[in-house]
């Protein structure tokens, strides 16, 4: 085999990926780089949600609601409107809010008439 030729990396190979030397492939240094990242990837197992890039995965991204999360997000939205602000606040933690039921669900639905509205 020369040198220039393209050689299948053990796990390259079974995925159709082959290495390229980085002067065959368009001459650039960056290019070597890539071909060892994308055979580097197929070595990582995927996560548990699926995805295969962490980079890329927005699967764990949301926190849990809990108690102290949507306290946080109640008392924001009254500081915004205290200084005459509307606040965005997701669909997710408004539902949470209306759930609660009491002053929370007052929140949660003039907020949502202010979404109406704009």
């Amino acid at each position: 085999m020369r040198e220039n030729e393209s050689r299948p990396d053990a796990h390259g190979a079974a995925l159709g990926v082959a290495l390229h030397d980085s002067r065959t492939h368009h001459g650039t240094k960056v290019s070597g780089q890539l071909d060892r990242r994308r055979v580097a990837a197929c070595r990582v197992p995927a996560l548990r949600c699926g995805c295969v890039d962490p980079w890329t995965c927005r699967c764990g991204a949301e926190p849990a609601l809990t108690e102290h999360y949507l306290d946080g997000w109640r008392d924001s939205a009254h500081h915004l409107l205290g200084c005459g602000l509307a606040p965005m606040v997701p669909t997710s933690i408004l539902r949470a809010l209306w759930r609660r039921g009491g002053r929370d669900r007052d929140l949660a639905e003039y907020l949502a008439r202010g979404r109406e509205r704009r």
